[in-house]
């Protein structure tokens, strides 16, 4: 039955895309394609059944079990694909359940329902950082004997604490390692990364729908984003990776080499993860010392670390920082700035 959604899914994403209304970024269209494939699993619809007039109520009760925020994004799949479909009613249907998801995103109920649940998951940036540095530790003590330097397999062998540490390293770090050198991005910044070699950079096209992770004899030294949320705004990002970042993922590397392919993040296939898992491994990492049962991921991960990045910014600062984290201006006053112990009205001059 899964697999009967999944073509769905394909199929949903090639009409969007082969239309004239096809959307510049492929993610979105992936993402547009996912959310309309769980509704349609969940309601027991069809692609063709879906804007039936008599199925409206079970999208709606469908929306209603959402939060704000992924109610929005469900809408926005439903009235694109509403409007390449062509159908009035549809469209008509799909508008006013985009305008309300808007409604809910900005009422004081879901405003208070989004911080409740971030505070019920929040963990302590240094308790994070804390945990970092021992993995790093750990990581950096074993790498000094030299016959396994940088990799840990020896035939069909592995090391299970080496392997353990040098994820919770590998995915913390990504973070944590140096937030003002390497301010956190967003996971699907991470899982569009390749490998490459420092003479292979001149072949990067601008419009290339990959990250990359550049490297110098073998040493991880840059980091090039191209396609992330807000790269319309902001082009092409180069980041040169702090010396601890280095190690860990020159360790990270070498220990997954049999892998083929090369996607910085993969399944054993070679095929790159997506999001979902990535945040799915973070939360594997995390839940290895938070207490109770926080649910932290990506999003709340990059939360909490943005929120201690502004935490005593310098106000002049703060547009620095809010692209070299791949968000607005905007977005940095909405979430991230209340945290700051400089008042937002210093902040609205950036924008003035």
């Amino acid at each position: 039955m899964s697999n009967i959604y999944k073509d769905m899914a394909t199929a949903i994403m090639d009409e969007i895309q082969e239309s004239k209304y096809a959307l510049k970024n492929i993610r979105t269209a992936a993402n547009y394609a996912g959310h309309l494939k769980r509704l349609l699993s969940r309601t027991q619809l069809t692609k063709e059944t879906l804007f039936l007039k008599k199925n409206q109520d079970k999208i709606i009760s469908y929306l209603e079990k959402k939060g704000g925020s992924t109610r929005n994004q469900i809408c926005c799949a439903l009235k694109k694909y509403s409007v390449v479909l062509n159908i009035e009613e549809a469209i008509n249907f799909s508008s006013q359940q985009m305008d309300l998801a808007i409604e809910m995103r900005k009422s004081k109920m879901e405003q208070d329902r989004i911080t409740n649940k971030k505070n019920e998951n929040w963990v302590d940036f240094n308790v994070i950082h804390f945990h970092y540095k021992n993995a790093l530790s750990f990581i950096k003590h074993y790498n000094e004997m030299k016959e396994h330097k940088y990799t840990w397999r020896t035939g069909t062998k592995t090391f299970p604490a080496y392997e353990r540490n040098l994820n919770m390293a590998f995915h913390l770090g990504l973070f944590v390692s140096n937030i003002e050198y390497n301010p956190p991005r967003r996971s699907q910044d991470w899982t569009l990364m390749k490998v490459i070699p420092i003479s292979m950079v001149k072949n990067i096209k601008e419009k290339d729908i990959n990250n990359y992770c550049v490297t110098i004899r073998g040493i991880p030294k840059q980091v090039i984003f191209l396609k992330y949320k807000t790269c319309d705004e902001y082009g092409r990002q180069e980041f040169d990776l702090n010396t601890d970042l280095q190690f860990i993922m020159r360790c990270w590397i070498s220990y997954h080499s049999e892998i083929p392919g090369n996607n910085l993040i993969s399944h054993p296939s070679g095929a790159a993860k997506n999001p979902s898992t990535f945040g799915k491994s973070i939360q594997k990492v995390m839940n290895d010392f938070v207490v109770g049962d926080k649910r932290v991921k990506v999003n709340m991960l990059r939360n909490i670390c943005i929120t201690e990045l502004y935490r005593n910014v310098d106000v002049n600062c703060i547009l620095k920082w809010a692209t070299a984290c791949g968000h607005t201006i905007e977005t940095a006053k909405e979430y991230y700035i209340q945290n700051n112990k400089h008042k937002i009205e210093l902040a609205n001059s950036l924008t003035s």
